[in-house]
């Protein structure tokens, strides 16, 4: 009897101490095809600019939209800016001047789609996207959207408004499990989730413009 308590003993032990190691996957680190973006005036369109480099799929298309505010009618002539230096995204905002950011993964130079082919099935349950901030030193709400597009063309997406005062550096999770389908409005499934032909993050001032914030990592975390 004493053996086979020892022997239960040890069965115990060996399922306590196993532990299943977490795992990350890098979307962008920004520490790859620098660049230095000449500021937007907000009549001037909408800029598209692609980068290779270490990032998801190896580049990384950001469209960068300025828009001047209606109100007060009077504009000051403010432009917007962003830039990708050192490891960071920057987005810097002149007075009463709104931006929105796209940052797409999964396309070319050429604007063609070259498919991430990203299988995230296993990170459904417990995965979760994260935008890691350097700083956000502004009073105004930010808007930060991601969009997964699977080679159906089903989208699915989570927002969040990230309303400061944040002092420092701070991270804000996405969960896979909270995204939910634009066309029907249901979570994803494992299936759905397969493969991901493309992802998008949205960034966009959340309604008084001036905004000035920057991200170090987006990555996806799991267990």
């Amino acid at each position: 009897m004493k053996l086979a308590a020892h022997m239960i003993t040890g069965i115990i032990l060996v399922g306590m101490i196993h532990t299943t190691k977490a795992q990350t996957i890098l979307i962008d680190n920004f520490d790859t095809g620098p660049q230095v973006i000449s500021p937007r005036d907000p009549s001037s369109g909408t800029g598209t600019r692609v980068q290779t480099g270490s990032m998801l799929g190896g580049f990384r298309q950001v469209k960068h939209i300025v828009q001047q505010l209606p109100s007060p009618p009077t504009s000051l002539g403010r432009k917007g800016v962003y830039n990708i230096i050192g490891g960071h995204l920057i987005v810097e905002d002149g007075v009463r001047v709104a931006s929105r950011l796209e940052v797409s993964y999964g396309f070319d130079k050429e604007d063609n789609l070259i498919p991430l082919n990203l299988d995230l099935s296993n990170a459904l349950a417990n995965g979760k996207m994260k935008l890691h901030f350097h700083s956000l030193d502004m009073i105004n709400q930010v808007d930060a959207i991601i969009q997964l597009v699977t080679p159906s063309r089903e989208i699915f997406q989570l927002s969040k408004p990230i309303t400061p005062p944040v002092a420092g550096s701070f991270t804000i999770a996405f969960p896979l499990s909270a995204f939910r389908s634009g066309s029907q409005g249901k979570p994803p499934t494992k299936n759905d989730l397969k493969s991901i032909d493309y992802i998008t993050l949205i960034l966009q001032d959340g309604g008084n413009g001036g905004n000035d914030f920057a991200i170090d990592v987006f990555d996806i975390s799991f267990n």
